[in-house]
């Protein structure tokens, strides 16, 4: 079924083998993919500067009105007056295309409905790791499918790198702790082929 593959996937570390493989096997996106991975590896103390959504869509709505600036100036203003204050590598985490574009605004509607599955998540599991006893399987279940359409998808990059990036991943360990999994494919092929003998 399909939630056996998705459990089959994160036991195989489904997240970080397939964010390797779109990093490293497409030669359009190495240029992100570098900065996704120096985010990764400059920004895993608890100081680390970040900005929200919100901030960024309205610094860029801003610099374009009172600069006078096009959409695409805008966003490369914004990005440097960040950087310049120590904020980087916001490629990795937020939206940057216009907020007001077409395609800006389905992009921040889908993160905002990826982030609130994670949020979803992480609501079914303490802080000291443990699943909550009123968490219903079923729920987590529906989230998990929901998650993996988003982190399978052939522009998948920001969706995985966000999960990467949060406590959710580990929210997801905790819950494979407690979800029985299916039946395995491997005792399927053992059953077809003790048929197969027989016959």
């Amino acid at each position: 079924s399909r939630l056996s593959i998705l459990f089959s996937l994160l036991m195989n570390n489904f997240f970080s083998s397939l964010l390797y493989k779109k990093l490293f096997e497409s030669p359009q996106t190495q240029k992100q993919n570098k900065q996704i991975l120096s985010y990764k590896m400059n920004n895993s103390s608890s100081n680390d500067s970040k900005i929200s959504q919100e901030t960024f869509d309205e610094t860029v709505l801003e610099n374009e009105e009172i600069f006078e600036l096009n959409p695409q100036e805008a966003i490369t203003e914004t990005i440097s007056q960040f950087r310049q204050q120590g904020i980087k590598n916001l490629e990795s985490y937020l939206v940057i295309s216009h907020p007001t574009s077409e395609n800006g605004q389905e992009e921040r509607s889908e993160r905002k409905k990826f982030t609130s599955l994670l949020e979803s998540l992480d609501s079914f599991v303490m802080k000291d790791g443990k699943v909550s006893l009123e968490s219903s399987s079923n729920d987590i279940v529906t989230i998990l499918n929901q998650v993996y359409d988003y982190c399978s998808q052939k522009d998948a990059i920001p969706f995985l790198t966000l999960l990467y990036s949060t406590n959710s991943i580990y929210t997801l360990m905790s819950l494979l702790a407690i979800i029985p999994l299916p039946a395995t494919t491997s005792t399927a092929t053992s059953s077809t082929t003790g048929s197969a003998c027989t016959n």
